[in-house]
């Protein structure tokens, strides 16, 4: 599949308003066996935030449009906000929830683009605030540890101390309920958590953060097969999975941030073992989407670690991949297929932020 037909099929199924100058889309989900149609969300995972994300690396890789679509995307992403008529999968959460909004923000300033919705951050913030967050889970997607790794790059960014408090907040909070999460992994297993207290450890270095990050990464370890390097999947759903959300690609690119900021934190056989699992050449699913296909690894690092990954054919049709989502869909394949020709992109499955390191 070439780019230029990702562009063509977004833009050709897009719904613009010429009088509110609002874009939308009415995409498709897969939820389990069954396809949802609605209008786009406002998330990174099927929504607006992510296709944002998508057109801002498109304009910035000297793709012209002929259309302002981010202007378009800025207009309706602000208008929402102003209403309160965003829709999220989830209150909480990197990906799904309001903080995935918080992300797209900083990535557009970090791109240099004055988007107005920036300007609106407050009522996303004050809507997280005001949530109770016992009825959530620890989940990076869709739960406290991604709305504590989001917020964490915030604070870093503009040092609002009401942030700042939340996240202190947050952090207890996940920590006295640690021992919820059984399974490995960074969308919705430990990696994801300790991904998101390492994030908040590089604020505030309390020895007792450093204790519960090692504590999870052993306890991740202990689900560890050693018969085929590949951590277990206690789901049921597969023996083992290299996903990105589920598996040993996520694993590894937790594992490696953390050492790269805080190497006090993971000790080199935890390293080791993540790096065995994606040496691997067999990837069990073929799917064309970030989330859960091969094309996530067009994020790994080749050279630094030493690899001989194939990269991805980027071959799947259209009609095998009829969502929009960046984490989903076609614009996340977009994506891969960009960061493919130009690796300054920053790594989406970290949610890197542009220029960060």
């Amino acid at each position: 599949m070439k780019l230029q037909q990702i562009v063509e099929t977004v833009l050709s199924r897009a719904v613009i308003n010429h009088n509110d100058k609002t874009i939308t889309w009415i995409d498709t989900k897969n939820i389990g066996h069954k396809y949802l149609i609605n209008e786009t969300s406002d998330d990174l995972y099927y929504g607006l935030a992510g296709i944002l994300i998508f057109f801002i690396e498109l304009k910035k890789n000297g793709i012209n449009l002929n259309k302002n679509i981010i202007h378009l995307l800025d207009n309706t992403i602000k208008n929402r906000i102003i209403s309160n008529t965003s829709t999220f999968h989830s209150d909480h959460g990197a990906i799904l929830g309001f903080s995935s909004i918080i992300y797209a923000g900083m990535y557009a300033s970090k791109s240099q683009m004055n988007l107005e919705f920036i300007n609106h951050e407050e009522l996303v913030l004050e809507q997280l605030f005001n949530i109770e967050n016992d009825a959530y889970s620890l989940d990076f997607v869709d739960g406290l540890s991604g709305t504590l790794y989001i917020l964490s790059k915030k604070f870093k960014i503009n040092g609002d101390r009401a942030i700042f408090k939340y996240i202190t907040n947050l952090s207890e909070e996940i920590i006295a309920r640690v021992d919820e999460v059984k399974i490995s992994g960074l969308a919705h297993g430990m990696a994801g958590i300790y991904l998101s207290l390492s994030e908040y450890y590089g604020i505030n270095q309390e020895n007792k953060l450093k204790k519960i990050i090692k504590y999870l990464i052993q306890k991740e370890n202990k689900i560890w097969d050693e018969a085929v390097n590949e951590w277990r999947d206690l789901r049921g759903v597969n023996d083992h999975t290299k996903r990105w959300c589920n598996g040993s690609i996520g694993i590894h690119f937790v594992r490696r941030k953390v050492s790269n900021e805080h190497k006090e934190l993971i000790d080199n056989l935890s390293l080791e073992m993540s790096l065995k699992a994606i040496k691997k050449s067999a990837f069990y699913e073929e799917k064309s989407n970030l989330c859960c296909g091969r094309v996530s690894e067009v994020f790994l690092d080749e050279a630094k670690y030493d690899l001989s990954i194939k990269s991805p054919s980027f071959t799947d049709s259209l009609d095998n991949n009829i969502n929009l989502g960046l984490f989903s869909g076609i614009t996340g394949l977009g994506l891969a297929i960009l960061k493919s020709r130009n690796q300054f992109i920053p790594n989406i499955l970290l949610l890197e932020l542009p220029n960060e390191n």
